[in-house]
């Protein structure tokens, strides 16, 4: 087997093959992934392609679906999509299509505080589009490659709506012992936040407000 481990992170999914390859391209020419989605006519886009043309359709993109990943109904829901599963449905498949040249299986790294109803649903996913999993684990564990014997380790990690603090303990074996969240306040927040402040700025020293039309609004999120 030759599987390709990925790192499923709302802010960019990220995927790596093994030997001198590395992290692949899996969206355009970049590495990162972003957990987007926006229909369009009869298809959903998702990962950059939604990304960049969110704020043109304010209302209609949704970006909450790995953070909330679930088969709870939306409303209103899309003539696509019917839940946040079915969302991150067609991104992984999107995903997958793009990768599966450089490996014949996937390792998955998940957000710290995924429990068994979000695995659940992942590996659901995974089977509907045929993927043979190698296995899952936690993102914290995965991102604590070097040794600290005797060690209560810290990993940090910022989402696209969740600040998430992970505890890990270094015996024999590395365990996760508990997560905090502060949600609402991940990378999207800060984005929103950034945006605010630059458009102040426009309209402070130029009379101009760039978020008063989507266009301008969405070419300052780009």
């Amino acid at each position: 087997m030759n599987p390709i481990a990925l790192e499923l992170s709302d802010a960019g999914i990220r995927a790596a093959a093994k030997g001198p390859e590395g992290l692949i391209h899996l969206d355009g020419k970049k590495n990162e992934s972003p957990g987007y989605s926006l229909p369009e006519k009869k298809v959903l886009l998702v990962g950059r392609r939604a990304e960049g043309a969110a704020f043109l359709h304010p209302r209609e993109f949704n970006n909450r679906f790995w953070d909330q990943l679930n088969t709870e109904s939306l409303q209103p829901s899309t003539p696509i999509t019917r839940n946040h599963a079915e969302m991150a449905y067609f991104h992984m498949a999107w995903i997958w299509e793009k990768i599966k040249v450089h490996g014949d299986s996937l390792i998955i790294a998940v957000p710290g505080f995924y429990e068994n109803p979000q695995l659940g649903i992942l590996l659901s996913i995974a089977r509907e589009l045929s993927i043979p999993m190698e296995g899952v684990v936690a993102l914290p564990l995965a991102a604590a490659s070097e040794p600290c014997p005797e060690k209560l380790l810290l990993h940090l990690d910022i989402h696209l709506h969740r600040v998430e603090l992970t505890f890990l303990e270094q015996g024999e074996q590395l365990i996760q012992r508990g997560t905090s969240s502060l949600k609402d306040r991940g990378l999207f927040y800060l984005q929103r936040e950034w945006i605010q402040a630059i458009s102040e700025v426009f309209v402070h020293t130029a009379r101009y407000d760039p978020l008063h039309q989507a266009a301008t609004e969405q070419e300052l999120h780009n």
